[in-house]
């Protein structure tokens, strides 16, 4: 899917394509699942929060357990301003989609490069904070690349969001 410019001028983006981009991860998943999380780098980590918000599963949730969104920003499409940092959404504000949406719940780790240009940490910060349930790290050193986690704190903070997923897991099983 690409992002142009809202046609209104406003600044706003418009990003073509992305609904046929969410029908197919949809599908594959349904098809070739299930699958415990998503992951997403920069552009696909917005996608892969906007999957998140999906309900599509079959009890009408979430078909993810957890996202891993590595260097990326909240959706951009003027049509999708109302869930920004809005924690409610009403899915008929959103104009050609038969994808519902709702508040993400989704455990949500969110990794940033201090020194990313492309999506300065500022923006995943953003992100972190319009979603209900997400950990986000920053690595200094890091720029717009997937992250290399550095210190052992870094290491702990992932391996302790993956040990909760698995204990959740456990749980409901």
């Amino acid at each position: 899917w690409n992002a142009n410019p809202a046609p209104d001028g406003s600044g706003d983006q418009v990003y073509e394509g992305l609904y046929d981009a969410m029908k197919t991860v949809r599908d594959r998943t349904t098809q070739f699942g299930p699958y415990d999380g998503i992951l997403g780098f920069s552009q696909g980590g917005c996608l892969a929060e906007l999957m998140c918000r999906s309900a599509w599963a079959a009890d009408g949730s979430c078909a993810f357990r957890f996202a891993v969104i590595m260097c990326s920003f909240a959706c951009r499409d003027a049509s999708f301003k109302s869930i920004y940092p809005e924690a409610t959404f009403d899915a008929n504000e959103v104009q050609n989609s038969d994808v519902p949406l709702s508040v993400n719940h989704t455990p949500t780790l969110l990794l940033a490069g201090g020194r990313d240009r492309g999506v300065p940490p500022e923006l995943t910060g953003r992100l972190a904070k319009a979603l209900q349930n997400s950990t986000m790290i920053t690595i200094p050193e890091n720029n717009h690349a997937v992250p290399r986690l550095r210190t052992e704190q870094q290491k702990e903070s992932v391996r302790k969001f993956f040990e909760d997923r698995l204990s959740e897991k456990s749980a409901s099983t």
